[in-house]
């Protein structure tokens, strides 16, 4: 049940008020006249320097609908108008409607403007296909149709329109205004029904919404322009917290006499969720066996403790996919995989059944809580659930991570420990069901913290070449993501990812041998092992007639090498938890060689790392120790310089080199002094 599925729930109803709803529907829909007569001006390159295209308009127009006997509705008409600055450009002449299966496309337009002004129409439907997508499709909630402009070239302007319509009610949705492109000029354009009384909120922008009724309805609009694209940096803060974005929420549904309350505050805001967890969840359970192995524990810390056991051994982590909702645990526990919804809800489900009370928490994991607290909205902007078990039956309030295949009961995600979430329940009534939400703080152990261990033998021969293995070890959720990654590798898929690692650090290297990489997920841990060969890694010292050999320390390699490598930055750095990479080289030197220059660094310190370099020489080996460690913490664009000052010295430790020399090898002869310049007399 991803942030998305969530968003898009239709609000549980009363009979009579469902009932009420499900008969044919009204007259409204969203006007649309066709494209313009008169293109959008196009704009000078020189105004987007470093982009290679801009939106020069979207126009968002949508329309819901709810009635006394008449099927709910939601309409989106999307009209848009890029402009290709550069060949670069080139790929945002592919266009993507994502929409839900039970959705009708109702209008599609398209035209390219060639930069002389020529309108060329496009058939945009002739060359609209499905988005092709592995997996299971009878699964999908949302498919995608696409199309790509034809001729395109730069400073042609791409105009596309279309209208989507859904048989469906929702609670809260939301739009991000920016994109991978800067948009110029944005127009918000929402209508709703008398019967929906709602509330929108706007966010990261001085720009202030218009209503009126027009129409027989509510019409609200909003204008933001020149709204930058999103920049690709790494550790940036969530787009919820520095780019405009508005949120909408229906607070009440007043149809006939009957009033509804869908999301004026919490509890209902999330009703929909408690009342499927608790007290009707219906497929989602059927036919699944919940029983626990072993014998009646004696208490709820064994539930916990054999819960999770039992969830690790019968399915592992996988990474969901746009749309998807989850599958019936029936099916999770057949395919012994589940995302993290899923896993959440099976373990909520073993509880519930081995006879204990749980709650599901939901939070937005990247703004690091709940978005907006005195905005009740649904589920539109969480995207991650956690079970929380209240104390109970002398059990502990305890906290369960789903995403943390190796954390015991009580352990969560350094990321996610201290957060806020949004707890919500049902109080079982004698005559009604109350529903109950709250926001509480994540509280525990903190889980196994992510981790790197690299560890390489390098062989050297008197020749320079070498022979290497190289041993890997991530740890937490580097582990679960790499794992998630790659689990569906062929062993063809596997060698090729290996050969692009070893050419990013060895462009010479040659792979010799790399096996699967080896899941320990009690451990949270992934292991995988290499052995390749590196032509002429070591350069002879012709200072030295070719006794000595130079040696580079480029073997040290890691992702923090290529972090902050520009000289500005658009967004704050973020980095949520702290980070732990130990890499280890032993250097085996040739029969006959020893250490002649070991290189020395001194001790990197600074408000976002700490960084150190040692090389010491043992016997015929010498070893090379770089650890690193990043602290968590939030630092302004103006620290920048400073940051990244850090981060390039921790980069320029592998660029250092040793020196080895046969045994009685003699001494570099000193270089000569630099000669004095000539003197120059001015003439006389």
């Amino acid at each position: 049940m991803t942030g998305a599925g969530r968003a898009r729930r239709i609000a549980a109803l009363p009979v009579g008020l469902a009932l009420a709803l499900l008969a044919p529907g009204c007259g409204h829909s969203l006007p649309w006249s066709g494209l313009p007569a008169r293109p959008v001006a196009m704009v000078p390159a020189s105004m987007y320097p470093s982009d290679s295209a801009v939106v020069l308009l979207q126009e968002d127009r949508r329309l819901m609908v709810v009635g006394y006997r008449q099927t709910p509705f939601y309409e989106e008409q999307h009209h848009e108008v890029r402009q290709v600055l550069s060949e670069a450009g080139f790929e945002h002449a592919a266009v993507r409607i994502p929409m839900w299966r039970s959705a009708e496309l109702r209008m599609l337009e398209a035209r390219t403007v060639a930069p002389d002004g020529t309108v060329h129409p496009v058939d945009a439907r002739a060359i609209l296909t499905d988005e092709v997508r592995l997996g299971p499709e009878d699964g999908d909630r949302v498919v995608a149709k696409v199309f790509r402009f034809p001729n395109v070239a730069v400073g042609s302007r791409l105009e596309f329109a279309y209208t989507v319509r859904t048989p469906a009610f929702y609670r809260s949705f939301h739009k991000i205004v920016a994109g991978a492109l800067p948009v110029r000029h944005y127009h918000l354009d929402l209508r709703v029904s008398p019967e929906i009384r709602y509330a929108l909120r706007v966010y990261n922008t001085s720009a202030k919404p218009t209503v009126k009724d027009e129409g027989g309805l509510a019409r609200i609009e909003l204008t933001v322009d020149e709204v930058p694209g999103d920049e690709s940096e790494h550790y940036t803060p969530s787009r919820l917290l520095r780019s405009p974005y508005w949120l909408f929420r229906t607070k009440q549904l007043w149809i006939g006499t009957s009033i509804q309350t869908v999301a004026d505050d919490w509890p209902h805001a999330f009703e929909r969720e408690a009342h499927r967890l608790q007290i009707e969840p219906g497929k989602v359970v059927e036919g699944a066996d919940l029983s626990l192995p072993g014998a009646p524990c004696p208490d709820g810390a064994c539930v916990l403790a054999r819960a999770l056991d039992h969830v690790r051994a019968r399915v592992e982590l996988i990474k969901a996919r746009e749309g998807d909702r989850p599958r019936t645990l029936k099916d999770v526990l057949a395919s012994g995989t589940a995302t993290e919804d899923e896993r959440a809800l099976l373990i909520y489900h073993l509880l519930a059944h081995a006879g204990l009370s749980p709650h599901m928490a939901f939070l937005n994991e990247s703004t690091g809580g709940v978005p907006d607290k005195t905005f009740p909205s649904g589920g539109a902007l969480f995207d991650t659930m956690l079970v929380h078990v209240p104390a109970q039956k002398g059990l502990a309030a305890t906290w369960i991570d789903p995403a943390c295949e190796e954390c015991a009961p009580g352990e969560v995600r350094p990321r996610r420990l201290g957060a806020e979430a949004l707890e919500a329940w049902m109080d079982r009534g004698r005559l009604r069901d109350e529903p109950r939400a709250e926001i509480v703080r994540i509280e525990g152990r903190p889980g196994p913290a992510s981790s790197l261990e690299r560890r390489c033998q390098i062989d050297l021969l008197p020749g320079g070449d070498a022979t290497a293995s190289l041993s890997r070890v991530e740890t937490g959720e580097w582990a679960v993501a790499w794992r998630q990654r790659t689990r569906s590798y062929s062993a063809e898929d596997w060698q090729a990812e290996v050969r692009r690692g070893l050419a990013a650090a060895f462009s010479t290297a040659r792979l010799d041998e790399a096996p699967p990489p080896e899941p320990d997920r009690a451990r949270g841990a992934l292991r995988y092992d290499v052995r390749f060969r590196l032509p002429g890694y070591a350069t002879p010292d012709e200072a030295a007639a070719g006794e000595r050999l130079v040696v580079p320390l480029s073997v040290l390699h890691n992702r923090w090498n290529d972090e902050l490598l520009h000289l500005r930055r658009h967004y704050a750095l973020r980095v949520p938890v702290p980070e732990q990479i130990d890499e280890t080289v032993v250097f085996r030197l040739p029969p006959g060689y020893q250490p002649v220059d070991l290189p020395v660094a001194a001790p990197i310190s600074s408000p976002l790392l700490d960084a150190s370099l040692s090389v010491t020489a043992e016997g015929d080996r010498v070893v090379v120790r770089r650890s690193l460690r990043v602290k968590a913490g939030s630092w302004p664009v103006s620290a920048y310089p400073e940051l990244r000052q850090a981060v390039r010295a921790y980069a320029e430790l592998r660029k250092k080199v040793l020196v080895i020399g046969r045994s009685g090898a003699p001494a570099t002869p000193p270089a000569p002094a630099p000669a004095k310049p000539a003197a120059i007399a001015s003439p006389r």
